[in-house]
C-alpha cells in the first residue's frame, strides 16, 4: 500500500519496444478480465499503476522491492515523474508523515475556511452558486489532465529543487 491510499497499488513498466496499440491492448485485455477501468495512473505509454491484483498480473507488475529500485533511464519526463512520484510514496516516511497529518479526514469546508465569500453581497453569491457546477462523483474516472504553474524566481532560493517538483507531483497523484 502506497502512502497513506487505503488500497494495494502496484506498477507496471511496459517494455521499451510496447507500441501504443500494444499498450492499449494490454489495457483493454486487464480491463476485459477484471471488469473495470483497472488502472488508476498513467504515465507516458509505458507507466501503468493499478490498484487490481488481477490487472497487475495481467500487466505484469513488478514487485515492490523491484519498484523501488526501478531505473529512470529511457523513461520520459512524464513517465519519470511518475516512477518517482510511486517510488516516494512506498517510502516509511512519507507514510509515516501521511498518517499523522494534521486535519486529516476533517471536512474541507470547516467554519472559517469561506469567510471571504461569505462577506459577499447577496447578488455575489447567487453569481458564484450559479458559476460552480453540481458534482459530479467522489472521483475521477478515464484520461484526466491538470495544469500546475510552478513560479519560480531568478534566485536559487526561489527556485524549486527537482526533490520539490516532484513532492508536488506525488501529491496530485493521489
Amino acid at each position: 500500500m502506497a502512502g497513506d491510499l487505503k488500497f494495494p497499488e502496484y506498477l507496471t513498466i511496459l517494455d521499451e519496444e510496447s507500441e501504443a496499440g500494444s499498450v492499449s491492448a494490454a489495457l483493454d485485455s486487464a480491463s476485459t478480465l477484471t471488469g473495470t477501468t483497472s488502472f488508476i495512473h498513467r504515465y507516458g505509454d509505458r507507466v501503468i499503476i493499478t490498484a487490481e491484483p488481477r490487472a497487475a498480473e495481467v500487466l505484469g507488475a513488478m514487485p515492490e522491492a523491484a519498484a523501488l529500485s526501478a531505473p529512470l533511464s529511457n523513461l520520459s519526463e512524464t513517465e519519470q515523474l511518475g516512477l518517482r512520484a510511486f517510488q516516494l510514496r512506498l517510502q516509511p516516511q512519507y507514510k509515516r508523515a501521511k498518517s499523522t497529518r494534521t486535519r486529516d479526514g476533517h471536512v474541507w469546508n470547516m467554519a472559517g475556511c469561506a469567510g471571504a465569500a461569505q462577506a459577499l453581497p447577496k447578488e455575489g453569491m447567487e453569481a458564484l452558486e450559479a458559476f460552480a457546477g453540481a458534482p459530479t462523483s467522489a472521483y475521477l474516472e478515464g484520461s484526466v489532465a491538470v495544469g500546475i504553474v510552478i513560479v519560480e524566481g531568478p534566485t536559487a532560493d526561489l527556485q524549486f529543487s527537482a526533490a520539490e517538483r516532484t513532492k508536488v507531483h506525488r501529491q496530485l497523484s493521489m
